[in-house]
């Protein structure tokens, strides 16, 4: 009998031993000259049959911030599995040789457990957390989605609204070239003097100005765009985009109000502020539990010699002498810090939403002003012009006069437009929401393949 459990003692110390030293962990090491940038294949590039919606699913599933908020995704995932199991339970083995005690039987032999209490407060605060982890990793997710939509948008209608801004601009300077050549041929016959040319040659230089205006923010909209495909900005030229829907009319009051409303749950930033004041009410929690011990139960087994004993130890982690009041009264003080911080990001997020709404409403007013009067005047002044110097009454001056006009209203509407597509996308980035009803549910498909994708 003592060979045996001898024999089993040296069996169960270097079985330990041995699991122990095969804990290893090899590291991977990361080189950053090996990253390629990932670009976009989807027919929407190539064929221009494709929709926003498609090209920007498409984009998403690839994109290394989308990825990243995945990745976090999926260990809160792990993380709250984790914080439903019961704690780790410690195990202790203990040997003794004492001759001296008892020749005949010099071994003692023992193995305890160590199990925490896993119950009550402390138990509910740790699945509590690791819940709120999770939502806000969902929410992490569902930000990153959304804030790449944003840029994907604000790109694409950048572009091509230059685009056509750039081919009027273009038009706009030879009509400009063409008035300055009359003035100075006016001047030189003595019918004008030299503010006629003075003012069309400041015409011109405005002109000019514009233009190259417009040339920049359309190869600032190219690099923002590449970047986003992961594409070199040459390689743009060859791709053909879809356009992103421009909705400029004001969506109905009712889907503006429900979109105001349930904007206060899509936000990163006020779910953020929701779990901080859930984590406060948390640590209060454990601090009213933590008035009271912390239960451990140790139940064992010892071979002393001959004989069995099966020994039971309870030990109590005991509250601080004031019974955690002044923790206690710390943690309600970070409560009301959490609830007044709460409604400062609520009443900010208000406040900006208001201002994306009153600034998309006043571009689409804009818009449909010049589309109501301003292109109707310049194109009846410009037809009008024509008909009159067919008929030998007008001056070629008045008809590229008119024309210059009807061109400058034109620029003007697509100034106008582009910057209302852009108040919309600053509107449904404060929503977090599209605008239309279809694209909120393409989003919602998209996010629940992008929850459960690999």
């Amino acid at each position: 009998m003592r060979g045996s459990l001898i024999s089993r003692s040296v069996l169960i110390a270097t079985s330990t031993f041995g699991i122990v030293s095969c804990a290893q962990y090899t590291a991977r090491p990361i080189d950053v000259g090996a990253f390629k940038s990932p670009s976009v294949q989807t027919p929407a590039l190539y064929g221009g049959s494709g929709s926003f919606e498609a090209l920007f699913q498409q984009v998403a599933r690839y994109h290394p911030a989308v990825r990243s908020a995945q990745e976090a995704y999926r260990a809160a995932q792990s993380d709250a599995r984790i914080a439903g199991q019961y704690p780790p339970v410690g195990f202790t083995l203990t040997t003794e040789y004492s001759r001296q005690a008892d020749a005949a039987r010099p071994w003692m032999l023992g193995a305890a457990f160590d199990l925490p209490v896993d119950a009550g407060e402390r138990r509910t605060t740790r699945t509590h957390e690791a819940a709120l982890n999770l939502r806000l990793a969902r929410y992490d997710l569902s930000d990153a989605v959304f804030t790449l939509r944003s840029q994907l948008a604000s790109a694409l209608t950048t572009l091509q609204a230059t685009q056509h801004l750039s081919a009027l601009c273009d038009e706009g300077q030879t009509l400009r070239l063409r008035t300055l050549d009359q003035a100075l041929a006016r001047v030189r016959m003595g019918e004008e003097d030299s503010s006629a040319e003075t003012a069309a040659r400041l015409d011109l230089t405005g002109t000019r100005s514009a233009c190259r205006e417009i040339e920049t923010r359309e190869a600032a909209a190219q690099a923002d765009l590449a970047a986003l495909l992961g594409v070199s900005i040459s390689d743009l030229t060859t791709l053909r985009f879809p356009a992103y829907p421009s909705g400029l009319d004001l969506p109905g009051g009712d889907l503006l109000n429900r979109r105001r409303t349930t904007s206060l749950y899509t936000r990163a930033d006020i779910f953020k502020a929701i779990s901080d004041y859930d984590r406060s009410e948390n640590a209060l929690r454990l601090a009213i539990a933590s008035q009271y011990p912390q239960v451990r139960i140790g139940p064992g087994y010892i071979w002393e010699r001959g004989l069995a004993k099966f020994p039971l130890t309870v030990s109590l982690v005991l509250p601080p002498a004031d019974l955690n009041r002044e923790a206690i009264r710390a943690a309600e003080a970070r409560r009301a810090a959490a609830g007044t911080s709460l409604e400062a990001v609520v009443a900010t997020h208000y406040a900006a939403e208001q201002k994306a709404r009153s600034d998309f409403e006043a571009a689409l007013v804009l818009v449909q002003q010049i589309e109501r009067q301003d292109l109707p005047i310049t194109a009846s002044q410009f037809k009008r012009a024509q008909d009159l110097e067919r008929l030998g009454e007008g001056t070629r001056a008045d008809l590229l006069a008119a024309q210059t006009a009807q061109n400058s209203a034109q620029m003007r509407y697509e100034e106008a437009r582009l910057a209302a597509g852009l108040a919309r996308v600053q509107l449904e980035a404060v929503w977090r929401q599209p605008v239309s009803d279809e694209e909120m549910q393409s989003l919602k498909t998209l996010m629940q393949s992008l929850e459960v994708s690999p």
